[in-house]
């Protein structure tokens, strides 16, 4: 029979030719086994099955679930009260404790011709309340069968019906009417559809949902191409194969576009409902709402995507990524986050006339890199930068904060979402997101597009200290440089005039007596402090620059402590101080810089004995497995507690200005300190004021690889006339009075020869020979002093003979650069006679070796 929509006109015709009791019972079915779905859905869907398996006991008619032994498996309310009796009791009792007696064998008889014909059929029974009224009621019953075609229950559906006489044709018209008030009513959406495509139902929900009443879509064929769009054709294909099921069927989720355009899920279950009158076949087919549900979980897969989008940027930023890379990173980065297609990064010029976009996607050729927005507030980036907090914009065309500049409105842009790149001093700019179809953006997805910005404006930040950092390290670096052409050149060109007021005021007081040799020493002691002074300057000068390399090797200790103690012997005497020295019998070696030791021990010798008036300065070594132990202990006056936090730094001195009681730089004690740490050695100290001062220095030993101390230095013996011969000595200097000074000195035991350029010397070596040459390297000509032994060397005669480099290059070192250039010694600038004897003495008694 047709099924009236609104409920017209009753079909007269008779009952045995209405096919329309299994559209009843499939109702029940599929609502019935709507409460299955419970265990496989998640929470939510939990309470939308409820709902439908609710809408199932709350219908207007029976229903009933009966085993093979026609035991009651499920009822509903409408049985409950019929029958009246609690719904609990029901289950499990034989439906013959319902039935009055007379009937007990026709129910079974029917039930029997209905299980073998495999057919819904209708039968009239009296049921029996536990009172005993009897109630007389139709009952449509359907057996079901298992996937393998066994027997497995009946279902049925049950209304109380007065008897009379006479029945009218159409008797089923009002089950039919109550059932289809049920499928209107119903919480859940509903649709009954022929297969001709027709929609014959539709409940209230799912106008209520949709937006689409039956007036609009009539058919199937609207109802997709309105609902799913470019899937119409697809969706259309899956519900024309729902009318050959022969059960119910879950179709799973589909997307659906209502008539306001939104976006809903619904989760789709279909059940044939065998034919009509007409002989089309008919669908019921009820969805679940799972929008909330599905949004939730796009949500949370939307989240945790964000979440690695970040922490990738994240890593990029820290990479040191350029910025021009990395902003585009970003703007493809929260396209993916949000699932938009536009993505813009705009960067605010330098005069604040305007936003430039720098990087972005979806954005039409050419305008990355030249398109400009305004930055006022009439343009959504200018009203972002004024307000200083996220703008959303639901709807651009609706917009009243703000117009859509022509980069918006050109790509058709109708929702965004825009943040301030924060800076430290002033914003960098603005980074947005927009799509062009309204887009809601929650919570999660301005505190993604925030935090983006955020990293943008740390990489910009950084980027901009770093080059902050560049060009201060260049200005740090031509300042070192300045400092070390200063040093230099201050090194140089003082040592020479002192080289002659040193020496030429040793010769006087060897030469002088009384009051006027003392002065002449106190000349030479003034000079001497003004060049530790000067050399204490150069070394700490290089120590800051970081251009002193230090190369450790295995020195034997005792060795450099014997010889430094020898150095300060005349000092420690000229004060009344006793030296004393405790050293172990055996050899103690060391993993030290030679030059760097003697610095060290120098210092800090020397210091003892300057702040020592009376008593001793003793040097003492002790070993462990790891480290050498150099103490050096005086009775001095001691040093403050207040001032000892201070006493390693450079230029600090516990006393200053008119208080001071001893001269120097304040220096000594920081060079010592950082050369020891440059060593890997570490220095302290101990000092009770008025009482005395230690200081430990500790250094590690060679490892096992590295035992073998250097080689002894070779100590020139003292000078003596060299009976034999007299040895020719060539110098080559363009001081005349260092050239006086060195005469001076050396005209009592050899043959001089003095030149003052290298041409002179060249011309000199051609016409004689000479036993040792001592070379200056400064010496005011085109060619030096490296160049011009390198001419020497090349002349045969000469490739043997000793050659001494005697100069005012004395900066930390260049001694070692100038033996590394072939030069076999080294005496710096100033000299005393008794180093520049010991040293041409000790060459010319041992001859040239080989290098």
């Amino acid at each position: 029979m047709p099924i009236d929509p609104e409920g017209g006109e009753e079909d007269r015709r008779p009952a045995s030719d209405a096919g329309e009791p299994s559209s009843l019972l499939h109702m029940g079915t599929l609502l019935r086994n709507m409460r299955a779905e419970q265990d496989r859905l998640n929470a939510d869907e939990d309470a939308r099955a409820l709902r439908c398996a609710e809408s199932l006991w709350h219908l207007p008619l029976g229903y009933l679930d009966l085993d093979e032994q026609v035991r009651i498996r499920d009822a509903n309310a409408y049985v409950a009260r019929l029958l009246e009796v609690d719904p609990s009791a029901l289950v499990g009792q034989p439906m013959t404790t319902f039935v009055e007696e007379v009937d007990h064998e026709h129910l079974m008889s029917r039930l029997r011709a209905i299980r073998e014909a495999g057919e819904v059929e209708i039968t009239e029974l009296t049921l029996r309340r536990p009172d005993g009224q009897r109630i007389p009621a139709d009952v449509v019953v359907q057996p079901l069968f298992d996937a393998a075609g066994q027997f497995s229950r009946y279902q049925g559906l049950v209304l109380e019906q007065p008897r009379g006489a006479a029945r009218p044709w159409g008797f089923l018209r009002p089950y039919e009417a109550r059932l289809l008030h049920a499928i209107r009513e119903a919480p859940l959406p509903i649709a009954l559809h022929a297969e001709d495509g027709e929609i014959l139902l539709l409940s209230k929900v799912w106008t209520e949902l949709t937006g689409y009443s039956i007036q609009e879509i009539p058919t199937v064929q609207e109802w997709a191409w309105r609902a799913y769009g470019a899937r119409h054709r697809e969706v259309q294909a899956s519900i024309d194969r729902l009318f050959d099921l022969t059960e119910r069927v879950h179709e799973g989720v589909f997307e659906i576009r209502t008539r306001d355009l939104n976006t809903i899920y619904w989760d789709f279950y279909s059940s044939p409902l065998g034919r009509m009158a007409d002989g089309r076949r008919v669908v019921m087919s009820i969805a679940i709402d799972v929008t909330e549900k599905h949004r939730a979980e796009a949500q949370l897969r939307r989240r945790a995507l964000q979440q690695a989008l970040l922490a990738e940027l994240g890593r990029e930023a820290l990479s040191g990524m350029p910025l021009e890379t990395l902003f585009q990173h970003a703007t493809e980065q929260v396209a993916r986050g949000l699932d938009v297609p536009l993505c813009k990064v705009l960067e605010l010029l330098p005069d604040r006339s305007a936003l430039r976009l720098v990087a972005g996607v979806g954005w039409k050729p050419g305008l990355v890199g030249t398109a400009t927005v305004g930055v006022g507030p009439d343009s959504q980036a200018g009203y972002t930068l004024a307000s200083d907090q996220p703008v959303i914009v639901p709807n651009l065309r609706l917009e009243a904060r703000f117009s859509g500049p022509p980069l918006l409105q050109e790509h058709q842009v109708i929702s965004g979402l825009s943040v301030v790149i924060p800076g430290l001093q002033e914003p960098f700019g603005v980074l947005g997101a927009h799509s062009v179809r309204y887009r809601h953006f929650t919570e999660d997805d301005i505190h993604f597009v925030t935090s983006v910005a955020n990293i943008l404006g740390l990489a910009v930040e950084r980027h901009r200290t770093e080059q902050e950092l560049v060009v201060r390290r260049e200005q740090a670096e031509h300042i070192a440089e300045f400092r070390s052409r200063v040093l230099n050149s201050l090194s140089h060109d003082l040592r020479t005039p002192l080289t002659g007021i040193i020496g030429f005021a040793a010769m006087l007081a060897d030469e002088l007596e009384g009051t006027s040799r003392d002065h002449a020493r106190l000349i030479v002691s003034s000079g001497q402090r003004l060049i530790d002074m000067l050399n204490a300057v150069v070394d700490y000068g290089k120590l800051e620059a970081g251009r002193v390399e230090l190369r450790p090797e295995p020195l034997d200790l005792l060795q450099e402590v014997r010889e430094v103690m020898a150095l300060m012997q005349p000092l420690a005497e000229e004060k009344g101080l006793a030296l004393r020295l405790e050293i172990p019998e055996a050899p103690v070696q060391v993993m030290a810089d030679p030059s760097a030791l003697s610095r060290i021990l120098v210092n800090l010798v020397s210091n003892a004995i300057k702040f020592t008036d009376a008593g001793y300065v003793a040097v003492t070594v002790r070993e462990d497995a790891d480290h050498v132990c150099i103490e050096v202990k005086d009775t001095g006056q001691g040093i403050a507690p207040a001032f000892q936090a201070d006493l390693f730094k450079a230029f600090h001195q516990e006393r200053r200005g008119i208080g001071r009681s001893h001269e120097g730089a304040g220096l000594g004690l920081s060079i010592a300190r950082r050369l020891t740490e440059h060593m890997g050695g570490t220095i302290e100290v101990e000092s009770v004021q008025h009482e005395g001062s230690t200081f430990r220095v500790r250094l590690p030993r060679p490892t096992a690889e590295r035992t073998s101390p250097r080689p002894a230095r070779l100590v020139p013996a003292s000078p003596e006339p060299i009976v034999e011969r007299r040895k020719r000595v060539l110098v080559v200097e363009d001081n005349v009075e260092t050239q006086r000074l060195i005469q001076y000195m050396l005209r009592d035991l050899y043959d001089l020869t003095m030149v003052t350029t290298p041409p002179q010397a060249l011309q000199t070596l051609q016409a004689q020979a000479f036993d040792l040459i001592l070379l200056d390297i400064s010496l005011g000509h085109t060619t030096n002093g490296i160049d011009l032994l390198q001419e020497i060397r090349a002349m045969p005669a000469f490739d043997g003979v000793p050659c001494v480099a005697i100069t005012a290059h004395a900066l930390p070192g260049d001694r070692k650069r100038f033996l590394e250039l072939g030069f076999d010694a080294y005496l710096s600038k100033p000299f005393t006679r008794e180093r520049l004897q010991r040293l041409v003495h000790g060459w010319l008694l041992n001859p040239r070796r080989t290098r």
